[in-house]
């Protein structure tokens, strides 16, 4: 976690006058480091905040409906809930595997 005070980071600072390494850099540069790392921070906690409402909204949905309606077709070329939800969360697990090194899409995805 960060170490801020007055608004500005200090965790920084520390961790350069642990290091026994060069001296420490210009303060600036640290403040403006330190932000970029607040900043990430707080939207990866917002994006986790975002995925937990999404996912009440959507098990509090699919608790409403009973099990014959998650599987009724509107026609034959249509899909049910339970076959939209299925490919959603598909995606997402392909989507989300190993994304920094690999393409959305996986071999072992149908």
């Amino acid at each position: 976690m960060l170490n801020l005070k007055n608004g500005f980071g200090l965790s920084a600072v520390s961790f350069y006058k642990k290091k026994d390494a060069a001296p420490i850099p210009n303060t600036k540069n640290i403040i403006f480091i330190e932000l970029i790392f607040y900043k990430m921070e707080d939207y990866l906690s917002s994006i986790k905040k975002q995925f937990t409402y999404y996912k009440s909204l959507g098990d509090k949905t699919i608790n409403q409906i009973s099990e014959d309606k998650l599987f009724w077709k509107f026609n034959d070329e249509s899909n049910s809930i339970a076959v939209i939800v299925k490919h959603l969360s598909g995606n997402m697990l392909s989507r989300w595997t190993d994304f920094l090194t690999s393409d959305g899409e996986k071999e072992w995805r149908n």
